[in-house]
């Protein structure tokens, strides 16, 4: 069985594509912040799923960093 995501790259992609690298990083970050929270503090306590999402984040995270610095956004 396919595991789903919860985590989605192109909504970061267009925003870089959109609005530029400062506007993609920080909603990268802000979400990825709210994403570890929710990981550790949820109501239920650690989500091995959250984690398993917020580690795709990271890893995002990074490519994301370097395409900004590789690519100028479209205009």
């Amino acid at each position: 069985m396919h595991k789903q995501t919860l985590f989605n790259k192109q909504k970061y992609i267009r925003l870089y594509q959109g609005e530029g690298s400062n506007a993609a990083l920080t909603s990268l970050h802000h979400d990825k912040e709210y994403l570890e929270q929710l990981t550790f503090e949820s109501k239920d306590g650690y989500s091995r799923e959250l984690w398993d999402s917020l580690e795709e984040v990271r890893n995002f995270s990074i490519e994301l960093w370097d395409l900004c610095q590789k690519t100028p956004p479209s205009q």
